[in-house]
């Protein structure tokens, strides 16, 4: 009596698509859903994408990859890439940095923010003050920072606190950085 829908959460979340936004579509469509709940409790904790299948599977610190069983191996001199999923943006950088066959780390800066330490790295290597890494669109900056003057140490704290504030994406070579926007950027420093 019922149509039921399988759902490939993994494909779908590596694209992109926010698991609620499939649920209520299925859902709109007077469908039942049936989801492997093995995928969904790490979709919801976990901290690294995979490189190599471009964020279906998922890799609980850096260990082998749930869905295409790669397990990365992490060199000193490797390109990092702070990385949101559902961002496009960030998306089509670690799809550049794919098609190279580059050794990447993909780190998703949501679930594993950088410390005050790594921020102060990353603003060295990027060259930036902290106030030019914040993404000012944000609610949160707008509601809690917006026409307010802090020091950069302050400013670093913040988004330590708060990484949904960090701009993205940005993708780290040894002593250089470049925020991916637009995308091309990610270039320069290859």
């Amino acid at each position: 009596k019922h149509q039921y829908i399988v759902i490939d959460c993994i494909t779908l979340w590596g694209k992109g698509v926010y698991l609620f936004h499939i649920l209520n579509e299925v859902s709109a469509r007077g469908s039942r859903f049936l989801f492997s709940k093995n995928y969904i409790c790490p979709m919801a904790t976990c901290g690294y994408v995979c490189p190599k299948c471009e964020g279906k599977g998922i890799l609980d610190n850096f260990s082998t990859c749930d869905w295409c069983s790669t397990t990365p191996i992490i060199k000193d001199n490797m390109i990092t890439i702070y990385h949101n999923n559902r961002c496009g943006k960030s998306r089509d950088a670690l799809a550049i940095l794919n098609e190279k066959n580059i050794d990447i780390k993909v780190v998703d800066y949501l679930k594993n923010p950088p410390t005050t330490k790594e921020l102060e790295s990353i603003l060295r290597k990027l060259n930036m003050a902290p106030i030019d890494l914040i993404r000012k669109g944000e609610a949160i900056y707008k509601e809690n920072y917006k026409d307010k003057t802090f020091t950069n140490a302050e400013w670093i704290q913040i988004i330590v606190n708060n990484p949904i504030l960090i701009e993205r994406p940005i993708i780290i070579n040894s002593d250089k950085a470049v925020i991916g926007r637009p995308t091309e950027k990610v270039l320069e420093i290859l």
